[in-house]
């Protein structure tokens, strides 16, 4: 026998007199020749490797039919090159049903160069159709890689895009930057839905739970969210791990808890927890995705919500600030003990009024206050009882010209003042009446005050229009020199400065 060359497997139906001839023809062209002789009640189970099959048919063709679904059902023959070999009166016909493109038909008696052109031929074919199919195949998964390369440049771009519209919302709030996660991480993964959850500062419980848009509507279980870290189910395994958890089992996780009743079944599920100096600030999870979770989609939850958690906490870091500011800017304007306005605030305050009131031609009083005898009570009942004194009297003074553009300061020691802007002689008086009733209805006892048994004020008023030709401390002078008039009169009383009393007289 040939030692190279194609393998052909002749197969002879019973004992065929052509059997040494066809060996001998088809090592003559080149061929190595393996030779198996089958009954039609000996069907074998498989055949041995070959490049070329012939079949040599004497006898009934069911059996024929049998013998070529063998050849046709084995993998390593499937596309193998078969030539049947049958009698033209017997074959045509029954033989047809069984052609397919790597299937020839010869018939008996043949010559010997037209069975070795055939098989030549038949080799040929089925070689090139075999290539044809692995260059197909390469193509395929040529463009099934791109495809997919594609695919992940496009969603990388996604991503990225989502992550660059992120940090453009830092102006939202955290509730709609909240959201926006969510949302972005159930849509860039392919998920059902998204949950992000607050750790309280214990690291032991969650302060709020906040779900991805429509999860929350679908799942009924919400209401009984008031987890501990105990109690929470694989959603919070990232906390108890101090990592990322993927299970793209649910249904056989060993450490799944169960779900409460009326929540949204489970499929699989991802959750990361947003860490900021080694301390778990929130749990971030999608779930239901229809096809397993992987590294890139933890990746992208690990970005979004460390992004997420830089806008955050720098939103609060602002809002302290802001807070913190403000706060100093109000104890830099305001009395520590009374909560009035001091008198630097007092001072700006009349100076801007005044040039508003001139510009429009308004009218403007200015009230100077004192505790009667207030050193006495000082002496008397001690400092403590005085500083409550104060922050009272203060109070009657803030609560009369609450809800106006008035503005009520501590102007030093037991002395008060008001600049009312707007106010005429008559408006004044009448806010002054009401704060002498006030502060005498507060009844504090004061055994050595010589304006009578309780705590009382005096008050001067200065009122005018303010003009170009005079300032405020003409304001100021006119109500100071009034309040030394109701002190000189027995205190406990308002007195108008001279010069509107004189005028009011007139009218």
């Amino acid at each position: 026998m040939a030692a190279k060359g194609p393998r052909a497997l002749l197969i002879i139906d019973g004992e065929a007199p052509e059997t040494a001839f066809l060996g001998a023809m088809l090592e003559k062209g080149g061929y190595s020749v393996t030779i198996s002789n089958v009954n039609k009640s000996d069907l074998p189970p498989s055949l041995p490797p070959a490049d070329l099959l012939l079949l040599s048919i004497d006898s009934g063709f069911s059996t024929c039919r049998k013998l070529f679904k063998v050849l046709r059902s084995e993998d390593q023959t499937r596309t193998l090159p078969i030539i049947i070999l049958a009698d033209r009166e017997k074959a045509r016909d029954a033989l047809r049903e069984m052609w397919d493109d790597d299937t020839d038909l010869v018939f008996k008696p043949f010559a010997e160069p037209e069975l070795l052109h055939r098989a030549r031929s038949l080799l040929k074919l089925s070689r090139l159709r075999k290539d044809l199919q692995l260059q197909k195949a390469g193509f395929q998964r040529e463009l099934d890689d791109r495809l997919q390369a594609e695919n992940a440049l496009k969603l990388n771009e996604d991503r990225l895009d989502a992550l660059l519209s992120l940090s453009e919302q830092r102006s939202q709030s955290e509730e709609d930057l909240n959201h926006y996660v969510l949302d972005s991480c159930v849509r860039l993964t392919g998920s059902a839905l998204g949950y992000l959850h607050y750790v309280n500062t214990e690291e032991n419980g969650f302060d709020s739970y906040v779900w991805s848009k429509g999860a929350a509507e679908a799942c009924a279980a919400r209401k009984y969210m008031d987890f501990s870290l105990t109690t929470a189910g694989l959603w919070a395994e990232c906390m108890r791990q101090r990592g990322p958890v993927i299970c793209n089992e649910y249904a056989t996780a060993p450490k799944k808890r169960g779900l409460p009743e009326g929540h949204i079944p489970i499929k699989r599920i991802l959750s990361i927890p947003i860490m900021k100096s080694e301390k778990i600030v929130a749990v971030l999870g999608v779930a239901n995705k229809p096809t397993p979770y992987n590294e890139a989609d933890q990746r992208q939850l690990m970005l979004f919500g460390n992004r997420l958690w830089s806008i955050i906490e720098g939103k609060r870091i602002e809002i302290a600030l802001e807070k913190a500011n403000a706060e100093l800017s109000r104890l830099a304007r305001t009395d520590s003990l009374t909560g009035l306005a001091n008198r630097r605030t007092l001072s700006e305050f009349l100076s801007l009024e005044w040039e508003s009131c001139s510009r429009k031609s308004e009218p403007m009083a200015l009230f100077m206050i004192d505790i009667d005898f207030f050193k006495r009570y000082n002496d008397t009942y001690g400092h403590q009882a005085g500083d409550d004194v104060l922050r009272k009297v203060s109070k009657v003074i803030s609560d009369e010209l609450e809800g106006s553009a008035m503005l009520a300061a501590r102007y030093g020691g037991d002395e008060f003042s008001a600049v009312l802007p707007g106010a005429d002689s008559g408006a004044a008086i009448a806010h002054s009446e009401s704060i002498l009733k006030r502060v005498r209805a507060l009844k504090i006892p004061h055994a050595l005050s010589e304006a009578g048994a309780y705590v009382s004020v005096s008050i001067g008023i200065a009122a005018l229009i303010p003009s170009p030709e005079i300032d405020s401390d003409s304001l100021a002078r006119a109500a100071d020199t009034a309040l030394y008039e109701a002190k000189k009169r027995g205190r406990d009383r308002a007195c108008l400065s001279a010069d509107q009393a004189q005028a009011m007289r007139r009218e």
